[in-house]
């Protein structure tokens, strides 16, 4: 009888670890989809600020957003504020 009941003790701790984890990653994954989408925002405001006042296509505007991320050593995040702060809508 005791050992049925520590198995059951056991098995339910391990079922609540393993939703406690599950639920854990599901969460880790909502927060890095925000992050994700937050880093998108600018890099959009960007490319339609430059795609504005240079008339270049959207592919256009986006690998030169790339280049000078990659020419400044910096996320294509940071390089798109720059250009956000620096061409005012």
């Amino acid at each position: 009888m005791a050992e049925a009941l520590k198995f059951l003790v056991i098995s339910q701790s391990k079922r609540r670890l393993g939703s406690f984890e599950a639920w854990r990653a599901r969460r880790e994954d909502v927060l890095r989809a925000r992050q994700e989408l937050q880093e998108r925002k600018p890099i959009g405001r960007a490319r339609l600020r430059l795609m504005k006042t240079r008339k270049l296509s959207e592919e256009t505007t986006y690998q030169a957003l790339r280049r000078e991320a990659m020419a400044q050593r910096k996320r294509l995040t940071d390089v798109a504020w720059q250009v956000v702060d620096t061409i005012k809508a």
